[in-house]
């Protein structure tokens, strides 16, 4: 029975490193993320043409908008690990 719960935990682990590894890309308007499969932003570019004080605003909202699209990606495909994880159950866990 235990045996069981190392082999859980070894692929829970390998789970953790295929999201940390895994790169989620998203553009809007030239401003440019990138994000892993942990949700932990990586990368960041933001054109110039944005740096000016009168489109503070606009360039807030689509930080906003390119982080939230990026995010969703990366529930997805940590739902998408975790149903593989939990094999037969995911249904049972709403995987």
């Amino acid at each position: 029975m235990f045996g069981k719960f190392g082999d859980i935990k070894n692929k829970a682990g390998a789970m953790k490193d295929r999201l940390a590894n895994t790169v989620i890309e998203k553009e809007l308007s030239g401003i440019k993320v990138s994000m892993n499969g942990t949700k932990n932003l990586t990368s960041l570019h933001i054109p110039d043409l944005y740096l000016e004080p009168s489109r503070k605003e606009e360039l807030e909202q689509k930080l906003i908008e390119v982080i939230g699209e990026a995010g969703k990606e990366a529930d997805g495909i940590m739902k998408k690990e975790l149903g593989a994880l939990a094999g037969p159950l995911s249904g049972i866990l709403g995987f």
